[in-house]
């Protein structure tokens, strides 16, 4: 092992020593998950951070005693807050100018070790590859915004999902009867509106923001959370959404929060097989259809984004959802004027032929 990764082991180590001190002062309670068919163990210091990290992965919770057995575990995940350990966390990882704006920090990441910064709560995320562990470390709870609730642990399940030859991505994902569509595109081109509308409409929800995907050895979606995004205007066109807000949060935020566990917990499923990537688009001016589409098309609305979102993401996000976007139909999905309508459009593309040219409403 080189100087760096011996360093950063020695920075790991005394992370851990500092949530060693936490449990000691608060004790420890566990929760057991099965994310994208891996068992991982979450560990926390006291109860304090159980609202912000657990209701998001509520529908892949086990509580089976296999679990209960450590060498069974894949991952586990050890989270505490700072006030809460008696011991000063190690020195910060480097300088303001070494930390990027997706959360990398410059020095602190190799084939041994990953660490990332989230700003907003001031939570240090740290993974050793080898001992199959990660620390987080949230420096102030009162400032974790409502994306922490949706999307909990993003960067470490990035890293570790790699390492499982899985990718995340920037994606939502709804089914019907095990078969699914992959709804790719940057923020406020739909996405979110419509995996909300369909889960409310009856179809099988698997993320309407992050999932992880493979294509070994058939293109499948994973769910990771439970959860949904989207602007206080878009009650507008889904007022049901009004009613389902969780805001726990005393400043405000860009977008509110939905626990869907508690309203849709039969419509929550753990993966689907994809039929098609769509890409959502929101002109009330043409006509509820499908367009096919290039797969360059569809891999330039999927990987950029995916990859400036996860620290420490390389050519490997290329590589996965270009294998995926090679391996199945890709398509525009014109939401039309009437987002009520788009559920029933896309569980008959689901159930039927998909076209190979142009169809409308």
């Amino acid at each position: 092992m080189d100087t760096n990764a011996l360093s950063l082991g020695q920075w790991f180590g005394d992370l851990g020593d500092c949530y060693d001190s936490a449990v000691n002062n608060h004790g420890e309670e566990t929760q057991n998950y099965t994310i994208a068919g891996q068992n991982v163990r979450f560990r926390f210091a006291g109860s304090s951070l159980q609202q912000i990290y657990c209701p998001a992965f509520k529908h892949l919770e086990r509580i089976d005693e296999a679990t209960d057995q450590q060498s069974l575990t894949d991952l586990s995940i050890l989270i505490f807050q700072e006030t809460d350990s008696s011991l000063r966390l190690p020195k910060p990882p480097g300088s303001i100018e070494d930390f990027s704006p997706r959360g990398d920090i410059r020095g602190f990441s190799n084939t041994h070790f990953k660490t990332a910064f989230q700003p907003f709560g001031k939570i240090i995320s740290s993974y050793s590859i080898a001992r199959k562990t990660a620390i987080v470390c949230v420096g102030d709870l009162a400032s974790v915004y409502n994306f922490e609730r949706a999307a909990p642990l993003r960067s470490l399940l990035g890293w570790f999902m790699r390492e499982k030859g899985l990718q995340l991505a920037h994606a939502a994902a709804v089914a019907f009867q095990g078969q699914g569509l992959l709804l790719s595109g940057k923020s406020g081109s739909g996405k979110s509106n419509t995996a909300l509308a369909s889960i409310a409409s009856g179809l099988d929800y698997i993320s309407d923001d992050f999932c992880a995907i493979t294509s070994n050895p058939e293109p499948t979606a994973y769910s990771l959370y439970g959860t949904g995004r989207t602007r206080t205007e878009d009650f507008l066109r889904l007022p049901f959404l009004e009613s389902l807000v969780d805001r726990r949060e005393d400043f405000p935020q860009d977008k509110e929060l939905y626990l869907l566990n508690c309203h849709f917990p039969s419509r929550l499923i753990t993966k689907c097989k994809l039929k098609a990537v769509m890409l959502p688009r929101i002109d009330p001016s043409q006509p509820l259809s499908l367009e096919p589409i290039s797969r360059q098309e569809a891999l330039l609305s999927l990987a950029p984004i995916t990859a400036t979102l996860l620290p420490d993401a390389g050519p490997e996000v290329l590589m996965r959802l270009g294998k995926l976007v090679r391996s199945l139909p890709c398509f525009r999905l014109n939401l039309g004027p009437d987002i009520q309508k788009v559920p029933g459009f896309l569980k008959r593309s689901i159930l039927e032929p998909l076209p190979t040219s142009s169809i409308s409403e």
